[in-house]
């Protein structure tokens, strides 16, 4: 009896856990204008049935001093968590997916609490025995269908580096995010080739004003991946690990210049056709066979595009205000994809937040829109993963009441057929069957004979022969059928 081994792509998510970050000043905070989190994760393992990820978590604070100066000020948390599991994983990639508050200000120092919801995923391996014997006359039930089985996987770590001239004199970074909008892998030989864009935000503060530069590049990264042929599908998983804005003086000039590091790990698949047995009924027994549900996830192809959000917030209320100074941190949140006939509705969030000043100094106000984005899509398929990524293209003051935010967003979808198969896992003998209702037909087909020929002979439906033999319409000299039916066939 040989053994069917399968290795598919699973993904859990672990217990959420919290994290505290105190962030100390030397300097009394008035006001916390924004803040942004960080997360890496700097260790993954798994041993003995449990899930070890360590990481690091950096938050990033712009304030306003009791002396109405604007500062900005950092601090890194060591986090760990463990979380057992039934089963065993490999080539383990795991993404921390939080929510960071502001749990309270007081005076020269911040409280923050970052939720984190580390989702992880794996390559898992199981086996079922194929149950196959023709010389002892067993009838049996064939499925063929086609798996993408695992290959290979590298990973590797690269810089993507970019310039761009601002006109900022003196400029201090006050605070640096970024995002990838989407990434491609795709196989060449002996290689995986990584295309993708990133985007940039860059807070600035020049002579007590902030600005924000936003900033889109594209990448290209080869990674060796011995044996790999431009048929193989193959799929991708990045983070950004790290980015550094620095100002440089050239000519009069203030030129920021970028530098993000990118961590990507691809994956390898090959399409394999695998035949399983479904059922098998002996001449002297009835055999119940049990099975094993296996849902296969066939990813048919990925939409990439940008559309535009408008989003109007009140501000009337705020008292003596004289200036939106600018609009940064933007974040969505999905919370909810429907999947109909001929499109994917998904229903998301956006945030930002918007600092403005008034006689008495700075403040900071979060502005909130939801949003649905229609996409259209082939009846067959349906929504897999989607991500959602924004960047603030404009913002503008409207009669002193509004402000109105334009966003850009990214939507990347996997599109995915399902393809659902039963996997013969283990049988065992019911009923033992030895006299002559014992329930199995035989017959010996002649030259030229058709399926209708054998089915009235035997007096049993054509397409009950043909479910229970791999047959065609016509027979040789000498092949034998085998028809089940729990009732004596004669």
């Amino acid at each position: 009896m040989d053994n069917l081994s399968l290795i598919s792509r699973k993904k859990f998510t672990m217990d959420k856990f919290l994290s505290e970050v105190k962030i100390e000043t030397n300097k009394e905070i008035k006001t916390v204008l924004s803040f942004e989190a960080k997360s890496i994760i700097t260790s993954k393992e798994i041993f003995g049935g449990v899930v070890s990820i360590v990481g690091k978590l950096a938050v990033n604070m712009v304030y306003l001093t009791a002396e109405n100066e604007i500062e900005s000020a950092r601090e890194e948390v060591d986090f760990s968590e463990k979380q057992k599991v039934s089963f065993a994983l490999s080539d383990l990639f795991a993404k921390d997916n939080f929510e960071i508050s502001l749990a309270g200000v007081n005076f020269g120092d911040a409280l923050f609490v970052v939720s984190h919801s580390i989702s992880v995923s794996g390559n898992y391996s199981y086996e079922f025995p194929v149950i196959a014997d023709d010389e002892q006359n067993l009838v049996v039930k064939r499925k063929i269908f086609n798996a993408n089985k695992w290959v290979k996987s590298v990973e590797e770590s690269f810089v993507v580096a970019e310039e761009c001239e601002i006109s900022a004199n003196d400029p201090k970074v006050l605070s640096a995010v970024s995002h990838i909008c989407y990434v491609e892998a795709s196989p060449a030989v002996d290689k995986v080739v990584l295309e993708g864009k990133l985007f940039a935000e860059v807070m600035l503060l020049e002579e007590n004003t902030i600005k924000n530069v936003l900033k889109e590049f594209e990448f290209r990264q080869e990674m060796a991946l011995e044996g790999t042929i431009p048929s193989m599908n193959s799929s991708v998983e990045t983070e950004i690990v790290n980015i550094t804005v620095t100002p440089e003086n050239k000519d009069n000039k203030t030129t920021l210049v970028f530098a993000v590091d990118v961590y990507a790990k691809a994956h390898t698949y090959d399409e394999t056709s695998v035949e399983v047995v479904a059922d098998m009924f002996s001449l002297e027994s009835q055999i119940q066979t049990t099975y094993d549900y296996a849902r296969l996830k066939n990813y048919s192809k990925t939409i990439f595009a940008t559309e535009s959000v408008s989003s109007l917030t009140e501000i009337s209320h705020i008292a003596e205000l004289e200036d939106i100074c600018t609009v940064s941190g933007a974040d969505i949140v999905i919370k909810r994809v429907e999947n109909y006939d001929e499109k994917i509705e998904i229903i998301a969030e956006i945030q930002a937040d918007a600092i403005y000043e008034t006689q008495d100094g700075m403040g900071c106000i979060k502005i909130k829109k939801e949003f649905s984005l229609n996409v259209a899509k082939d009846t067959n398929l349906s929504a897999g993963n989607v991500r959602l990524s924004a960047m603030i293209q404009n913002f503008k003051v409207k009669a002193g009441k509004e402000l109105e935010v334009s966003f850009g967003v990214n939507y990347l979808i996997d599109l995915e057929t399902d393809l659902e198969e039963e996997f013969v896992k283990n049988f065992e003998i019911k009923e033992e069957r030895t006299n002559k209702f014992s329930g199995i037909k035989v017959y010996i087909t002649k030259e030229g004979e058709t399926l209708f020929d054998v089915a009235r002979i035997i007096g049993v439906r054509p397409e009950v022969i043909s479910s229970q033999n791999q047959c065609d319409d016509c027979f040789k000299q000498g092949e034998k059928i085998y028809v089940y039916s729990p009732i004596n066939l004669m």
